[in-house]
């Protein structure tokens, strides 16, 4: 008989972190429940870029082509690794996106920020929106948290900055204008 070599009992856990979207979450009804659920704030799943990052002009494109015409050689046969072949099975990121609505403004979301990590949670990578970022924060959109306490405590700064409170004061006049 094969025996079970998982050394894993039934039951045990690994004493892991908060996962961050759960943190964001619980704020989101935090903001529901004080604005009377005027406002919502939302976390979904995000699937594409979320930071800045610069195409590469044609110019270049053509000198990188001609770059590499030169230095491969085509007659020689070449060593591919089977992972870079087969493809991604998965993806290796968990990202989310972060924003402000209002029910009785649904064509309005404010983005508050986007966040990535790897499993495992953290270090968990936060991209901020830029007005943010710049005016009030740190000057630099993307933060590298490298644990809860740390993303907490930038969290707190975030949604406690003079952008989300003038968004949300914003909002909130715009839904009683309009009862």
């Amino acid at each position: 008989m094969i025996k079970n070599m998982w050394e894993i009992e039934d039951g045990t856990i690994i004493n892991l972190p908060t996962p961050p979207e759960k943190i964001i979450q619980k704020q989101c009804e935090y903001l529901a429940e004080v604005t009377n659920y005027e406002i919502n704030a939302k976390i979904d799943s995000y699937d594409g870029a979320i930071s800045s990052y610069k195409k590469p002009g044609l110019q270049r494109m053509l000198f990188e082509a001609a770059t590499l015409n030169m230095h491969t050689n085509l007659l020689h046969d070449k060593i591919v690794d089977i992972q870079d072949d087969l493809g991604s099975i998965g993806t290796r990121y968990f990202t989310f996106e972060f924003f402000i609505t209002s029910p009785n403004i649904p064509n309005y979301k404010y983005r508050v920020l986007f966040m990535r990590y790897e499993i495992g949670f953290y270090p968990l990578l936060v991209v901020l929106d830029d007005e943010i970022a710049m005016d009030e924060l740190i000057n630099n959109q993307d933060v590298w948290c490298g644990n809860e306490e740390e993303f907490l405590q930038l969290l707190k700064k975030v949604l406690n900055s003079s952008k989300v409170r003038k968004v949300i004061a914003s909002l909130r006049s715009m839904v009683k204008s309009a009862s």
